[in-house]
């Protein structure tokens, strides 16, 4: 079973945390690193995320002055050790036991990358799918890109990627610092340069 690391950029989101990160405790038939980073919060978010660390063998909790959500993301993935990166939003959750079907698509392809779905959640209760919303056979991820760019199904959200580890530090990709929408950048060197990645429409 490989390694996953789970990388949860947190500040100041005492509300949503601790249902971010239970969302990763209760993922069955996966083996999860889940780090932590908690940028500079001035609410009780690092408490929480801290609490969590002490009580899990498996969750790590990196505390560091606030400096934004790409310099969070770099952290965790600096740290990590696993076989694929994940990314949480720490006021996102995962579907149950979802993150296993996952591994298994990057183990029988081999991927580089695998891009899935999710939904939005109102605070009125409304949900609607948010995510590419076709599956794409494997291809090179520029082939992928140009499909998706045609359909109107490509999104940049880094929420929606599994990663292979060793593909970020081969290709030096890592989210460039002090920009807005730092998703795009990111997202876009990774479709340019993957060689193998899959896209499905299940929403995780």
């Amino acid at each position: 079973m490989s390694l996953i690391s789970v990388i949860v950029p947190i500040y100041n989101v005492e509300r949503y945390v601790s249902q971010a990160i239970e969302s990763l405790l209760y993922q069955d038939g996966c083996e999860l690193e889940i780090i932590l980073v908690d940028d500079g919060s001035t609410d009780k978010s690092g408490e929480i995320a801290q609490q969590y660390a002490d009580q899990h063998d498996n969750i790590v909790c990196i505390h560091q002055k606030n400096q934004g959500l790409s310099a969070a993301r770099n952290t965790g993935i600096d740290h990590a050790h696993g076989d694929y990166i994940m990314f949480l939003d720490s006021d996102d959750t995962f579907k149950e036991n979802s993150i296993a079907l996952l591994e298994r698509e990057m183990e029988e392809n081999r991927l580089d990358l695998l891009l899935f779905s999710g939904k939005k959640v109102f605070e009125s209760g409304k949900e609607e799918v948010f995510g590419p919303q076709i599956m794409v056979p494997v291809s090179k991820g520029r082939n992928i890109y140009q499909k998706l760019r045609d359909t109107d199904n490509y999104y940049t959200c880094v929420v929606f990627m599994m990663l292979r580890r060793r593909f970020l530090i081969e290709k030096n990709i890592q989210f460039t610092e002090g920009v807005l929408h730092e998703d795009h950048v990111f997202a876009f060197r990774v479709m340019m340069t993957a060689e193998k990645v899959l896209c499905i429409s299940d929403v995780v």
